[in-house]
């Protein structure tokens, strides 16, 4: 039986995150590149934690490095793409999900160095990879995954972090990203409050909407999947992430006053078209929250964030405020959000996960 709510694990992350500064996260030893290639590798909520990884790695050790669903690394990644010089990254709070762990198998018996960021350090996933990353992410025991999100990625990033540091990536950058990485739990608890405090209004703008759109610019873009992702689970209504391009294209055909449109937004997100979005939203009558981190192009956001003090850090800020509403959402429209529409079909889908 659940002791504990969505409600309650979404407050637990700045607690969570300060974990990771005050217990064992990383292995003992780390995997030594250079590396042509890197994957982060998930399906759902983790291949979007995924992207932060990614991201990160990325801009932190000039890489290619790409997010990838479990499915499409098992079915689209060729045997001749892995091995010693490449790392693959799998993430998954529970560890257990079935195609994930078969990845990881395959890709370590053809040489690629594999890392496992999980909160489960006895899982399946956390035996079939050579090196773990332990969350430390506690106990969620409910559908919507939460703090799993923002602690996995976090996770993600301090490995990230780690062999950055090995590689003798400029050390300047390295500390800055040390030093956002140590305040994120302050910050965390900054941006849940002032989510908290925004909620019940935001949520009253988009409760009568029959689906929503969560826009995302730049670093925020796994933000805006994962809000999406959060609003579909607890309210039970389709919710699609999309970048700001890209829904300034044949998307907005679908776009109506019963449309609840979401905007994050950084500092990268370019002005002129925020604008446009904006005043598109408003000709068409949709009903638009915006929320923004310090020097985006927003003048009045409905909710600002507080600095997260690295780009690549953007997300698990972003991230929260949409947690928050969708919690409000489903309060709003009548919906437990602790619960999952079809608790029937978990017999259903006993192929995915690995049960003990």
């Amino acid at each position: 039986m659940m002791t504990a709510s969505m409600r309650a694990y979404i407050a637990e992350q700045p607690a969570a995150l300060r974990r990771q500064e005050t217990e064992t996260v990383l292995p003992a030893t780390l995997p030594r590149g250079p590396w042509r290639k890197l994957w982060c590798i998930g399906s759902g909520t983790s291949v979007y934690a995924g992207m932060i990884a990614a991201n990160l790695c990325e801009r932190l050790l000039q890489v290619d490095a790409e997010a990838i669903s479990s499915q499409e690394f098992q079915l689209d990644v060729p045997d001749a793409q892995l091995g010693p010089d490449s790392l693959a990254i799998a993430i998954s709070q529970g560890g257990a999900t079935v195609t994930l762990t078969e990845a990881m198998s395959r890709a370590r018996r053809l040489g690629t160095a594999t890392v496992g960021v999980t909160a489960e350090a006895s899982s399946p996933l956390a035996q079939a990879v050579e090196f773990l990353v332990d969350s430390r992410t506690g106990p969620e025991e409910v559908p919507p995954k939460t703090k799993g999100f923002t602690t996995t990625a976090a996770a993600a990033c301090r490995f990230g972090l780690a062999i950055a540091r090995m590689a003798g990536v400029d050390r300047s950058e390295c500390d800055r990203l040390a030093a956002a990485l140590a305040a994120l739990p302050d910050r965390t608890a900054a941006a849940l409050a002032a989510a908290e405090a925004a909620a019940p209004s935001l949520a009253a703008r988009l409760q009568n909407a029959a689906g929503y759109f969560v826009v995302g610019t730049g670093t925020l873009l796994p933000a805006a999947y994962e809000g999406a992702l959060k609003i579909l689970e607890t309210a039970k209504l389709l919710a699609e992430g999309r970048e700001l391009e890209e829904i300034l294209h044949g998307y907005f055909n679908a776009i109506g006053p019963e449309t609840g449109l979401i905007l994050l937004a950084g500092p990268g997100a370019p002005p002129q078209k925020v604008a446009a979005f904006c005043r598109a939203a408003g000709m068409v009558g949709a009903p638009l929250v915006t929320v923004s981190l310090p020097g985006a192009p927003l003048a009045e956001p409905h909710l600002a964030l507080p600095d997260p003090g690295h780009a690549a850090l953007a997300p698990l800020l972003g991230i929260l405020p949409l947690q928050v509403l969708s919690y409000h959402l489903a309060l709003a429209r009548g919906k437990d959000p602790d619960r999952t529409r079809y608790p029937e079909l978990y017999a259903v889908f006993r192929t995915k996960t690995i049960h003990g």
